[in-house]
């Protein structure tokens, strides 16, 4: 009954279940945190199979646990993942025990998990990150060796490492599952996940923390005061011996002949007989920072002052920056370093600091702070305060003058020379010229565009921001080239602060506000959705992963869902509709294993109110991939061939960075810079171009590919991130979604493509822009617009009047499981009709939180499907209900119109009649749409969304309608006929257009398969 510290364990069966004393102290009490645990040295616990119940007790000199687990026999040694509960001061129960496979992730056993963000840092001392070697080890190593010796060590977000000696107190225990990234050097093991850490603690107590100093010999404390860089409480800075300390700093004004000290920002030491500028008395905790030279003492913090006040009798009097001495410290003349003179004493921040490239040192004197300034090519160097250096090429903000005598303090590292004093600087010169600018004025006239001036803001509280853009430029910031920068990326607001910083921005804030979880939707051309779901990974253990959803009953649930199966997981696989008679949907790929090679096959069958029969036909043995896939994209060529391209060869698992056809033809084709780009590359964007050439997007790059040989013919530039990151992306996991714009009769205008939102690596900061190309034109170049919020995991639904819907996903994160946060509910409607800039409106929000796992689906009567949402975020539930959105043209009240269609397998060119009844309009004012059939998963609608408007003729209320002219325009496939009676749409008429050319309705020819025919 019970464990030693050792790595081989023995467990036996223990008594019904008791509450125990922990044999140590609880750190944890006061916050409700996990139990103490194991020193990080000490054991590692693997995960381990079992079922059945009892309980087990787990005994060392280090801590006593009652734990419940359970098992079917006799508990293997080294086994444990468990969830955990502290309910009580030094009493711990263990509340679950979860089996997993070997090949899972383990943690350490003195590990617990706890909530973080980044503006408060769970552990908030040491840190680093690494995206390829991260492990537990090599984290607590870095935290407890070397200058780090803390007793905490946390690992986040696969790559990142925490160390501190407190656990902050905003922190809160999670479950552990939440933490269920593998970290980037070891895949075996846990690191947390997106503001989750796993927490390891070495064993040792928190050492003491900082006090203020209540007194040091005459010397008494009066508390935490205010202060100001130009209007300073105590004018004399001090040259300390060595870092700032309390001590050190008493002693320096005490021999100045001070009877007032201040230590402030950790380093600075202050001296005088008075206070000045009406310093008050301030809370004591906003002096914060530790002294430089002692950790246990507190030495002020920003513009914040630890005062002490002399008791006792001064021997020398006020005023002397020598300690009294007859003969104070004066500037240097001879001696110096090449030709460098000495320049006067000027008055500092008066209007602001006069020299920018501050550099501080307890040991400054004139000739080192000449050396600094000479070694980064500055002709003027200034000293200040005794230990301060600036250098630059001239003055600024208005420097004047000041009476030589005002300069009277002692450099820090040599104390006959003069540092200048409190905001006075000491000039020298390399050239013997001084150029003193006059204090700048706002730039009002000569801005570039329709700029205006607006006018000073003060920045919010600390941690905030007026706009949330930054880009520092230390040599090269002006006015002109931060408003440019801002316009190029569609912000109407720029500000410019600290000389070098630009900030861009909003005018204003835009306050935006089933039975399964469908991964993958499709409507057939039975008029019904079919669903896929991630089966044999599903939340729910009785889950087919497949079904048919009849619109026409959706008042009853009982008979308006039809269960369909699959025989292989199809998490994250990709699909289409193939242009056979019986308008098959292909879904290639899957999770691991087998299913990743999987290839399944569908026939719509039945109506609406009307049950099918047919299922999803797979028999790995029979038809697989040449390559497993996992987030791949299926394209269907103009040839009438399946293209598939990309993806892993199994969840998280390395690229399979290569190309293949289905029906098999030739050998799999390696992509290099699919290997390069890895892992931010998966579902790449595939799009077939009038010319008969491929586009291929993944992550921040594109490319026009040769249709035959598959070789790059333009190299497009790379697609525009976001202002202050050109590393972002638009391909999962910093995903957005891509689509074809439209294309009208006679189709000679160059194709464009617009890809809406995504997120950067590592942060995870969601795009708020839309960016469009032309790829065949000469020199094409990506155009942006701005979209009124960030959206990452963001859907993208081609409606029949040819503008877009753009929903769900994120504010913030990336794609994947517990990855993203805050939702994004606003839904937008992207109309290519209008100039750039004015294409983005903004509709009513949706109800429901869309994220991860989330699709928007055109109907056949106009509406748009939304479904689904996986996060697995706290907070953020797995989504099963669906909802329909009605777009602006069917909210105006008007009649749908109508027409009756009798031929709907159409060639190229050729022409064919409808009987249309409108209710508005007339012919003269109709349009015509086809709109291709589609797969959508993870924001990638596998046709590209394409929408096309032919060109007809209509005598009276018969219309005649000219098919695209070639698979090229408009491949092989089929499309949603609608006629649009001014703005609003009929339903659909499904049509076949151009055959089936690849012969797919006679494949695949094997016994589990049926085949509709061409």
């Amino acid at each position: 009954m019970s464990a030693s510290a050792s790595p081989d364990l023995n467990f036996g069966i223990g008594e019904p279940m008791t509450c125990r004393k922990l044999s140590l102290g609880n750190p944890f009490a006061d916050a409700r945190m996990p139990f103490p645990l194991l020193p990080w040295d000490l054991i590692t616990f693997t995960p381990f199979e079992h079922k059945g119940t009892f309980l087990i007790d787990v005994l060392s000199e280090y801590f006593d646990l009652i734990q419940q687990v359970t098992e079917d026999g006799f508990l293997k040694p080294r086994g444990l993942v468990f969830d955990i509960l502290y309910l009580d001061t030094g009493c711990v129960y263990i509340l679950s025990l979860s089996a997993h496979s070997f090949a899972t992730p383990s943690l350490l056993a003195q590990s617990f998990f706890t909530s973080d963000n980044t503006g408060a840092r769970t552990l908030s001392s040491a840190s680093y990150t690494s995206t390829t070697a991260m492990t537990v080890e090599s984290c607590i190593s870095f935290c407890s060796t070397g200058s780090n010796s803390y007793i905490y060590a946390g690992v986040e977000y696969a790559q990142e490492c925490y160390c501190g000696n407190n656990i902050a107190s905003g922190a809160s225990n999670v479950s552990m599952t939440d933490c269920n990234m593998s970290c980037t050097g070891n895949a075996s093991e846990f690191c947390g996940a997106g503001d989750r850490l796993n927490v390891y603690w070495s064993g040792a107590q928190p050492p003491p923390g900082p006090i203020v100093v209540p007194s040091v010999g005459n010397w008494s404390s009066l508390g935490c005061y205010n202060d100001s860089v130009a209007t300073r409480a105590l004018p004399y800075g001090a040259a300390v011996t060595g870092q700032v300390t309390v001590e050190s700093c008493t002693m320096a004004c005490q021999n100045a002949g001070y009877s007032l000290a201040g230590v402030e920002y950790a380093a600075q030491c202050y001296c005088g007989s008075t206070l000045e500028y009406g310093s008050e008395p301030t809370a004591a905790s906003d002096c914060n920072m530790v002294c430089a030279g002692n950790s246990s003492e507190y030495c002020g913090g920003p513009d914040r002052l630890n005062l002490y006040n002399y008791t006792g009798t001064l021997t020398t009097g006020g005023g002397s920056t020598n300690g009294g001495s007859t003969g104070g410290p004066s500037y240097v003349h001879t001696g110096l370093p090449g030709n460098w003179t000495y320049g006067g004493c000027y008055v500092d921040n008066a209007n602001g600091r006069v020299l920018g490239n501050e550099q501080d040192n307890n040991t400054m004197t004139v000739e080192s702070c000449i050396s600094y300034c000479s070694s980064s090519n500055l002709t003027i160097a200034g000293i200040e305060y005794g230990t301060q250096c600036f250098c630059g090429n001239y003055l600024v903000n208005g420097a004047t003058k000041a009476p030589e005598s005002d300069c009277n303090m002692a450099c820090g590292g040599n104390s006959s020379e003069a540092c200048g004093a409190g905001n006075r600087l000491s000039i020298y010169s390399s050239t013997g010229n001084i150029t003193a600018l006059p204090v700048p004025t706002i730039q009002t006239t000569g801005l570039p565009g329709q700029w205006a001036y607006q006018g000073c803001l003060s920045e919010p509280a600390p941690g905030s921001r007026v706009f949330p853009y930054e880009n520092d430029w230390t040599n090269n910031n002006t006015v002109e080239a931060c408003l440019n920068q801002c316009a190029a990326f569609g912000y109407p607001a720029a500000g410019l602060e600290y000389g070098l910083q630009c900030f861009c921005g909003d005018i204003t804030d835009f306050l935006m506000g089933g039975i399964v979880v469908p991964l993958i939707a499709t409507v057939g051309i039975n008029n019904k959705v079919q669903f896929l779901e991630k089966w044999g990974t599903s939340e729910f253990t009785n889950s087919t992963g497949a079904y048919e959803l009849d619109l026409s009953l959706v008042g009853d649930s009982g008979r308006a869902w039809r269960t369909m199966h699959v025989k292989s997981d199809v998490f994250c696989s990709a699909s289409i509709v193939l242009p056979d008679k019986g308008a098959r949907q292909i879904n290639v790929g899957g999770w691991s294993l087998e299913s990743t090679y999987g290839v399944r096959l569908y026939t719509p069958d039945g109506g609406p109110g009307v049950n099918g029969t047919n299922d999803w036909e797979e028999n790995y043995n029979e038809l697989a991939l040449q390559r497993g896939r996992w987030y791949p994209t299926a394209m269907l060529m103009p040839n009438g061939s399946i293209l598939v391209v990309g993806g892993e060869t199994g969840s998280n698992a390395p690229p399979e960075p290569t190309l293949e056809l289905l029906p098999f033809g030739g050998s799999v084709i390696t992509l290099d810079y699919l290997q390069r780009t890895d892992p931010n590359n998966l579902y790449p964007f595939l799009m077939v171009l009038p010319s008969g050439r491929f586009f291929i997007g993944y992550y921040n790059e594109a490319r026009v590919l040769d249709p035959v040989t598959f070789d790059t013919v333009i190299l497009l530039p790379n697609m525009p991130g976001s202002v202050n990151n050109f590393l972002a992306g638009r391909t999962y996991p910093l995903e957005g979604t891509a689509v074809l714009l439209p294309q009208y009769a006679p189709y000679t205008d160059p194709i464009e493509i617009l890809i809406c939102g995504g997120s950067t690596p590592g942060g995870g900061i969601a795009l708020d822009n839309c960016i469009s190309i032309a790829p065949e034109v000469a020199n094409p170049t990506w155009t942006l617009e701005r979209m009124p919020s960030k959206r990452v995991m963001s859907c993208m639904v081609t409606l029949p009047d040819g503008t877009y819907m753009i929903m769900n996903g994120a504010h913030q994160g990336v794609a994947g499981f517990g990855l993203g946060s805050d939702p994004n509910f606003n839904a937008l409607l992207y109309d290519p009709s209008q100039p750039v800039g004015q294409r983005i409106s903004i509709l009513n929000s949706t109800t429901i939180a869309r994220m991860y796992h989330s699709e928007a689906t055109l109907l056949p009567d106009g509406r748009v499907l939304v479904s689904g949402s996986d996060p697995q975020t706290p907070g953020l539930p797995e989504e099963l209900r669906l909802e329909v959105y009605i777009p602006p043209y069917l909210n105006q009240g008007l009649q749908q119109p109508q027409f009756t269609i009798a031929e709907t397998d159409w060639t190229y060119s050729g022409q064919y009649s409808i009987v249309v009844t409108l209710f508005q309009g007339t012919t003269s004012t109709m349009r015509v749409s086809l709109v291709a059939a589609s797969s959508s998963t993870h924001g990638n609608v596998m046709s590209g969304g394409r929408i096309i408007f032919p060109d007809f003729t209509c005598a009276g209320n018969v219309c005649t309608i000219t098919a695209p002219p070639n698979a090229f325009v408009s491949p092989p496939g089929w499309h949603q006929l609608f006629i649009l009676d001014g703005p609003t749409p009929s339903h659909s008429a499904w049509v076949r257009i151009g055959g089936d050319p690849g012969q797919l309705g006679n494949w695949p020819n094997f016994p589990d398969f049926t085949t509709p025919g061409v």
